[in-house]
């Protein structure tokens, strides 16, 4: 009994158990179907998530790097412009964070060196200025110290007394002295002590000229050219020059003492003066020019100085009737010249005056 009873019901737990089984094997199924069809949905939402937020992120990236490249190339593009001088030069950026202040600070930076950079220039125009209003100073000053005196150079460039140097005619008096025995000098002599005696002769000359108001002209070898009323006007140039004449003749008789006794050898003077119409400035070319004259009364100035012999003075005759108030004087030649169309009185001044002058 005990065993037929626990039949029945064993066959009964099996029926369950069965119904348990296939029912769970139906829901087993159906929650897989379910899964895979979830997991469609959920592949395909990660998958489309995945590509929103790459793209978000790609965008995301583009506008950032945008904001960073955008301003840094403005400024880098300021930066080369400014470089090149250009300080006018603004960079405008909508940022407002560090690039914003950045491009802030450029911009006041570039103000400051656009006033610095304007102020260097008006001060490189003004020193410019300066500088040539200098050199043209110096070059005004050597010119004067080359031609007159140092206490009427320094007349003029202080402002005492004004003088122009442009080319014109003037009427003036012309000056030539000429060695005489330098040739038989120069034989004897060494060339050193030639050179020194030479030297001499002209430092003193050279003084005297000065002493009485002349422009030197120039030295040409042993020759001592000068002229008289420019750039500073005189009214009495003739007379300067002919007591300048007297005076060098009288020095050279003290030198040729003291030369006999240094070198053994000594040489004097012949001098020539003219007076009359001569053309007078700049001439020469852009390199080089000298303040000089030219004209009939230099030619003939040269010729007078040419033909004198040692201590003598020859003038022409505008010259002596300048002087002939305080001059003793002689005709003693009347001479026809190349280029002078009527002959020429030639005038020996034999002694002066004792007149102050």
């Amino acid at each position: 009994m005990h065993i037929s009873q626990e039949h029945l019901i064993s066959h009964q737990l099996e029926d369950a158990l069965n119904v348990l089984i296939a029912d769970s094997e139906h829901r087993v199924i159906a929650e897989t179907a379910a899964f895979k069809s979830h997991r469609r949905f959920l592949t395909f939402a990660v998958a489309t998530f995945s590509a929103v937020s790459l793209f978000g992120a790609l965008l995301l990236g583009a506008i950032l790097s945008w904001s960073l490249i955008r301003p840094v190339r403005k400024v880098d593009q300021a930066l080369k412009l400014i470089a090149d001088g250009e300080f006018d030069t603004r960079v405008q950026v909508p940022n407002r964070d560090e690039f914003g202040r950045l491009t802030k600070n450029l911009n006041l930076t570039t103000e400051h060196l656009a006033t610095v950079y304007s102020d260097l220039e008006s001060l490189n125009a003004n020193l410019q200025e300066t500088v040539d209003a200098k050199v043209a100073e110096l070059e005004r000053a050597s010119r004067l110290q080359r031609y007159l005196s140092p206490a009427l150079a320094e007349s003029i460039l202080t402002g005492e007394r004004d003088v122009k140097f442009g080319s014109s005619r003037k009427f003036l008096t012309i000056f030539f002295s000429d060695v005489r025995g330098f040739t038989a000098s120069a034989e004897s002599m060494e060339p050193e002590e030639l050179v020194d005696e030479l030297n001499d002769y002209l430092s003193e000359m050279t003084e005297i000229v000065f002493k009485h108001g002349g422009t030197l002209d120039k030295y040409v070898g042993d020759a001592v050219m000068v002229f008289f009323g420019d750039p500073v006007p005189q009214d009495d140039h003739a007379q300067r020059a002919v007591r300048m004449a007297f005076e060098m003749r009288e020095r050279m008789t003290e030198l040729r003492e003291r030369w006999l006794h240094k070198y053994h050898e000594a040489f004097e003077i012949g001098i020539g003066i003219a007076t009359g119409w001569v053309t007078v400035g700049d001439i020469g070319s852009a390199a080089r020019s000298d303040y000089t004259v030219l004209g009939n009364q230099v030619n003939l100035a040269s010729r007078l100085a040419d033909r004198a012999k040692a201590g003598q003075i020859l003038v022409t005759e505008r010259t002596m009737m300048t002087v002939d108030d305080f001059v003793e004087g002689a005709i003693i030649d009347e001479v026809s010249l190349k280029g002078v169309n009527r002959p020429i009185r030639i005038y020996e001044l034999r002694s002066i005056a004792d007149v102050p002058g």
